[in-house]
């Protein structure tokens, strides 16, 4: 499984980012907003009841930016790099011909993500305070968190269900809990399958998706810009919401879920790869892979010993433990669950 956050450092960082002087969200009209960039650093600025509020835009604020008004995103980062008053052009000039409005999100001093103003923010605080309490009194422990530019991910597994695949081959059961508050994805809940002889992730599917749409933002804008203050911006779901969510992590997390994930992976065992190396070249064109990222598979695949499609499973979300960006590595553990759900029939596999 992918390095990460233990629990107390988790809960400490969500807490930092949750208060008042940490994180502050803005909509904006459009045409009220500034851009100035250097090479090292761009910045974003608007007056706010008289005052001015200046925030550094972040790589990702910058992409979405970037969408908004129509600049190709390698565009960006050249006129970012090699002329920056070229970029400050280009970005006001849009600005200033656009009528929209635009929520602002911004942590500590950073703009973090510029969306929608009915963008309805669900926090992590949120999820925190909502689910992990529920899970973890149920002898689910965390193994690994992290909270990166685009979302936060919370790995947990328990000892209390669990099987064997083949002999000494044990796997527990799990779940996998991600949010973003930039605009990256939903929340989501998913299956997550722990294997303990080489302590891999696997994510076996999606359970719960949760779009981040609201109502209007609009209402209540002075000088064409609006502070969200934290009863509002939070945009806290209704009891029927968290009681729809306790159900999917109820489903998720039990005896059956994780039967029928069993069964699947035990019949991976008997399923044999066509030709290994041609299986992986298969996979990687499939998933659109890095040629270092399919030689990693390869290389787990082999060193695995293996040639079955339990096998390539395992040797994928083996790729995923050695990923430095965590949402890739995520990712590689998604695609272990893809390929555990092909048919016996694909061309991967011995006729």
């Amino acid at each position: 499984m992918i390095n990460g956050y233990d629990l107390p450092t988790l809960v400490q960082t969500i807490k930092e980012e949750a208060l008042p002087t940490s994180k502050r969200d803005f909509v904006s009209d459009i045409r009220k907003l500034a851009f100035t960039s250097e090479k090292e650093h761009s910045t974003i600025s608007f007056a706010l009841n008289g005052s001015a509020e200046m925030f550094q835009v972040n790589r990702l604020c910058g992409q979405q930016i970037a969408s908004k008004i129509g600049i190709p995103s390698k565009y960006w980062d050249k006129m970012r790099t090699e002329a920056p008053e070229l970029l400050d052009r280009n970005v006001n000039h849009w600005f200033q011909n656009k009528s929209d409005v635009r929520m602002l999100r911004t942590l500590k001093g950073q703009a973090r993500a510029f969306l929608s103003e009915r963008y309805r923010p669900l926090d992590n605080i949120d999820i925190a305070a909502h689910v992990l309490p529920r899970v973890i009194d149920s002898g689910f422990q965390v193994k690994s968190s992290e909270i990166t530019e685009q979302r936060m991910y919370i790995q947990l597994v328990t000892p209390k269900i669990q099987g064997e695949v083949k002999k000494d081959d044990i796997v527990q059961s799990g779940l996998i809990i991600s949010n973003s508050e930039v605009g990256c994805g939903s929340l989501k809940i998913e299956p997550l399958v722990y294997r303990l002889v080489c302590l891999n992730g696997m994510i076996a599917g999606q359970s719960l998706y949760k779009k981040h749409i609201g109502k209007s933002q609009v209402d209540g804008m002075t000088d064409g810009s609006l502070e969200l203050l934290s009863n509002n911006t939070k945009g806290l779901m209704d009891k029927a919401f968290w009681a729809q969510v306790n159900d999917i992590v109820d489903q998720v997390t039990s005896q059956a879920t994780f039967d029928k994930l069993l069964i699947q992976m035990q019949e991976a065992t008997q399923i044999k790869l066509n030709v290994p190396t041609e299986a992986v070249e298969i996979v990687s064109k499939r998933f659109d892979l890095q040629d270092f990222e399919q030689e990693s598979i390869l290389n787990n695949l082999i060193t695995g010993g293996d040639s079955t499609k339990w096998g390539l499973v395992n040797a994928i979300t083996a790729t995923a433990n050695d990923m430095e960006d965590y949402d890739r590595g995520v990712q590689f553990e998604r695609f272990g669950g893809e390929v555990l759900e092909l048919p016996a029939s694909d061309v991967i596999f011995s006729k």
